[in-house]
Formats: C-alpha cells, structure tokens, sequence
C-alpha cells in the first residue's frame, strides 16, 4: 500500500512539473493535452526500466545488456514522441510549424524533460531495489546461518543415545531405583536441546545443570573405570555462552577418551571466568598416541559454531600429547 502510494504521488507531482513546463508562456488547457499525451513516454518507459531492465540485468550484474536494452528503450521513446509531435502537427496544428505548440517546437528540450522525470523516478526505484535485494541476500544468509547454527546445536552423537536406551532398558529390567533418575536426566537432556538450545547464547549455569545431567548419563556405562576431574570456578554464572558448547566438548571427551578404552578412563573438565573472558578446557585420556584424535565432528561443530557468534574474537586450540588430548576455548564474556 505505502509502495503504491508513493508512486501516485510521484507520478502526480511529475505531472504538475511537466504541466507547468509544458504550459508555461502558453495556454494552460493546451498544457494539460500535451501532458496528458506525452506522459504515458514517459510512466511506460520508467517501468520498463525499473521492473524488467534493473530486476533482470542491473541487479544480475548483466551490465552490458542493461546498457543496451537502455539505448533501445530511449530509441524508442523518441520515436514515439516523434510520433506524437507529428500526429500535432498534422492534426492540430494544420500542417503549420508556426501553429505548433511551443512546448512541442523543439523535441529534443521535450525528450529530456520527459527523460528528466524517466531518470528521478528510476534513480529512486533502482536505489530502493539495490537497498531491499541486499536486505533479501542478507536476511537468507542470517537465516541460513541460524539454520546451520540449530543443526550443528543438536548434532549429539547417536551412540550416546542408542547406549543410554540400553542402560535405561536393562535397569527397567532389573527393577533398579537408578531408572526413574536417568529417565529424569535424559528428558532435561532432550528438552534442552530442543528449547533451551534453540537460544542464541544462555547463561553458564544453565550449561552446567545440563553438563551434569550428560555426565551422570554417560558415567552409567563406565562405572568406577571413569576418573572425571571438575574445577569450576566462574564468580558470575549468568555469564552467557553458545548453548551445547559444554555438553558437545564434554561427548567429544567420552567418544575419543572412553569409548574404545578398556582401562581406566580419565577426563578432566576446566572453566574459568579471568576478567572479561572464559576459558574453557577439557582433556581425556586416548588409547595409545598412533591413533590420532581430531575430534571429529564434534570440534568442527564447535569451531563453525564459535566462528558464526564471535568471528575471529575467540580462540580453540587442540593438543596431542603421548596418552591424552587436550582441547582449550578462550571466549568473551557476555552478561
């Protein structure tokens, strides 16, 4: 609605300009008939410009060709202003030059008042159609980002799942009063990443409820094989960081560390707020040192998902040593 309103009163005051050019030093009625005969030119060419040459050829890059079709669109105008200015000619002013209109007399000043209007008219749409085509390109790759962003938020290993069903069936079986608590563990687990980790950044704490939830799941299997090591120490914990940022280090720990470990497993998890910034580091045992750990998945996840929020202000760094993998975050503090 606004958009057609501001066409109408463009084209109205246009109207006005060229009837004031037209009926200057002449007759006012005499005006308005050769304004109302020229004026579809120029209104037929200006959309043509602006509709079909800048939305298929300007705004495409297809500069040679809008550049062309520019030129036959004006060959054309002109013709058909000529036209207009002999049907005048033939039919008002009898045959006569003297009997021309004034405004009529000199088709060049004619052609570049309607080509006046024609250039203020596609210069506000061609402005307005760049500014609305970059919004349109900018506003799908925020939401392509933000899709990705969700996928890569809910990408938990499938074998954390699968082996938490099984440790819940065979307790089930057993009648074992650990059920109902994994049963509680696993729904705040899920109905995070559904909800909570749909949030572009969520306090610290909410993490770590919800980091204590994923280890007390993944210690069932391991029982007393796992040695796990926790120093927190962060004085504000409604800090805010990525959401899944913990539990996705944290299943990157067991998958690599503990997964195809017979021995003793051994991860340890470290967060710390130091002035205007949190660092966050995790180390799990690997089997032997031949088997290299990259952290598959899990790490490019993180590093996709750190670059998206934090562009280049954050640091991952990982480490190899002869039997265990270390893996540190350092990112800014927002709260």
């Amino acid at each position: 609605m606004k958009k057609w309103l501001g066409h109408t009163l463009f084209w109205l005051l246009a109207f006005l300009l060229c009837l004031f050019l037209m009926g200057y030093k002449s007759d006012w009625r005499e005006g308005v008939l050769l304004t109302g005969m020229y004026f579809p030119v120029a209104i037929a060419a200006a959309y043509f410009i602006t509709n079909v040459l800048i939305g298929q050829y300007f705004l495409t890059s297809k500069y040679f060709r809008f550049a062309i079709y520019i030129f036959y669109t004006i060959i054309v105008s002109f013709f058909l202003i000529y036209i207009l200015n002999t049907v005048l000619f033939i039919f008002l002013a009898k045959n006569q030059y003297a009997m021309m209109p004034l405004a009529t007399k000199d088709i060049i000043t004619l052609f570049v008042i309607l080509y006046l209007i024609i250039f203020l008219f596609v210069s506000t749409q061609a402005i307005w159609k760049w500014n609305e085509a970059n919004r349109q390109t900018e506003v799908a790759l925020k939401e392509k980002a933000e899709a990705e962003l969700r996928f890569l938020r809910t990408q938990l290993h499938p074998h954390f799942l699968f082996n938490t069903l099984n440790n819940l069936y065979a307790l089930t079986i057993q009648k074992s009063d650990q059920a109902p608590e994994m049963v509680n563990r696993l729904s705040n687990l899920l109905d995070y990443i559904l909800h909570g980790g749909s949030q572009k950044l969520v306090p610290v704490k909410d993490e770590l409820t919800i980091l204590d939830d994923f280890i007390y799941l993944e210690s069932q299997r391991y029982q007393d094989r796992l040695k796990l090591e926790k120093e927190i120490a962060v004085a504000d914990q409604n800090i805010l960081i990525p959401p899944m940022l913990l539990i996705t280090l944290m299943e990157n720990c067991f998958k690599h560390g503990a997964l195809h470990n017979p021995d003793t497993v051994f991860i340890k998890f470290v967060l710390r707020q130091h002035n205007n910034s949190i660092y966050i580091h995790t180390e799990n045992s690997i089997v032997r040192a031949s088997e290299k750990q990259n952290g598959g998945i899990g790490l490019a996840n993180i590093q996709k998902q750190l670059k998206h929020l934090y562009n280049d202000h954050y640091s991952l760094e990982t480490q190899e040593l002869d039997t265990n993998f270390l893996v540190s975050v350092t990112l800014p503090v927002y709260g």
